[in-house]
Parts: C-alpha cells; sequence; structure tokens
C-alpha cells in the first residue's frame, strides 16, 4: 500500500465507509466504535509512526501529506471510494486535512481541536509537551510533531476555510486544552458565521469528550446531514 513499511487498519460494521485516523486516542477500547458500525463501515487507519504501523527510520521524514497518503492507500486497499472522517484533538488535523485535500471525504467531523485558533502556537505546545515525556506514549513522537510543523505552516484557520465538503465541529464545554489557546470565546459563532455546524457537550472535558458516545454519535449523525 506504501512505498516504506507498513500501514496497520482494522474494520467493523458495514454501510459507508467511516475513516477514524487511529493515533493517539485508543479508538478500539471505546463503545462508540461498536454504535457507529450499526451504521457504517468503521475504519480504523494508523499513519506510519502510530500503532502498530511502521516507524520511519530516522533519515525519513513524517509529515502530514505522508500521513494523509497513508490513510487513503487503506481507504484504496478496501475498495472506498468514498467515506466520511472522524477526527478528535491531534487526528482532527488529519480529518480536516483530507476534508481540505480530498474530493472522496463526503463529510467530516472535528473534535477538540482550536481550529480556529493559532496553528503556531499549537505546535510549539506539543513540542513542549514532548520534551516533558519521561515514558513512550505509544506512538512515535517524530510523527505527531512533524504534523503540528506542517500545519504551523497553514494559514490559521484553513482546515476550516478550505473545506471541500461538509464539516461538523465539536467540544466539550470544560475543555481546559481548548481554552488554553484562547479559542472557545466566541468559537460557536465564528464556526457558525463560516457555515460550520457545530454542537458543545455540556461539563466534559477534553477527555470527557471523547468517552461521551451519544454526543460522538448525535455529532456524525450532525455531520451526515
Amino acid at each position: 500500500m506504501v512505498d516504506a513499511g507498513e500501514v496497520a487498519f482494522a474494520t467493523c460494521g458495514s454501510g459507508p465507509a467511516l475513516l477514524v485516523p487511529w493515533c493517539n486516542v485508543p479508538w478500539p477500547d471505546l463503545p462508540v466504535v461498536d454504535r457507529l458500525a450499526q451504521q457504517y463501515l468503521v475504519v480504523l487507519a494508523s499513519p506510519r509512526g502510530y500503532q502498530y504501523s511502521s516507524r520511519l527510520s530516522s533519515d525519513q521524514d513524517y509529515g502530514m501529506e505522508t500521513s494523509a497518503h497513508d490513510l487513503i492507500a487503506v481507504c484504496d486497499a478496501l475498495g472506498a471510494a468514498e467515506f466520511a472522517v472522524l477526527g478528535y484533538s491531534l487526528t482532527a488535523v488529519l480529518a480536516g486535512w483530507l476534508a481540505c485535500t480530498s474530493s472522496r471525504v463526503t463529510f467530516a467531523v472535528l473534535g477538540g481541536f482550536p481550529l480556529l485558533g493559532s496553528y503556531a502556537r499549537v505546535s510549539r505546545a506539543a513540542e513542549r509537551d514532548v520534551a516533558q515525556l519521561s515514558t513512550d506514549p505509544g506512538f512515535d513522537t517524530r510523527a505527531a510533531l512533524a504534523l503540528y510543523r506542517d500545519l504551523a505552516e497553514l494559514p490559521d484557520g484553513r482546515l476550516i476555510d478550505d473545506r471541500r465538503c461538509p464539516v461538523h465541529v465539536f467540544w466539550g464545554s470544560a475543555d481546559t486544552v481548548l481554552q488554553g489557546f484562547d479559542v472557545t470565546a466566541g468559537l460557536d459563532d465564528a464556526l457558525t458565521a463560516r457555515g460550520v455546524s457545530t454542537s458543545i457537550v455540556d461539563g466534559a472535558d477534553h477527555v470527557t469528550t471523547v468517552l461521551d458516545t451519544d454526543a460522538i454519535i448525535r455529532a456524525v449523525a450532525a455531520g451526515a446531514r
């Protein structure tokens, strides 16, 4: 499927394809996957550098384009000519990038990411977080940092403004991660003004939002409308 290494993926359910980039969120352990599989062919795919996929050597470069290529290669292998995409936090970047660059994406659901904030600020925060790690997070941090660096080179807001399909955005009202980037105040109005539908999970923080099965099911349903 790819020039070097292997890209791991798993599927469940049947119906229209729903691509879920599997990078740092433990999607197979979350009950929302089984719920989504009642309506969709859920495709959990890990770009190289994440989960069970190959990690690139020190002389090979990760990047947003490389990760997007890996995800599309999985859809090609499955014969999915079109697919929806769901991403949360880090993987909202990948899902949003696919929504901007691939005509094959039917709709995108993006959660828990400062989509209208400073992309450069997000990249700097990721650099600080990685520098403070004391254990292996379960993926190659070079892949995540390369993704954020590529994002930082884009104009702020591009993941929304350059979308080529309907996008639904969701986040928790108590998400201090997003609040740390000063984007939650007025975010709902700013997205609505851009023609993007939104949903806010009342009382949820960055972690409990992605653990809220019903909230994600509602967000996907809203994105599919």
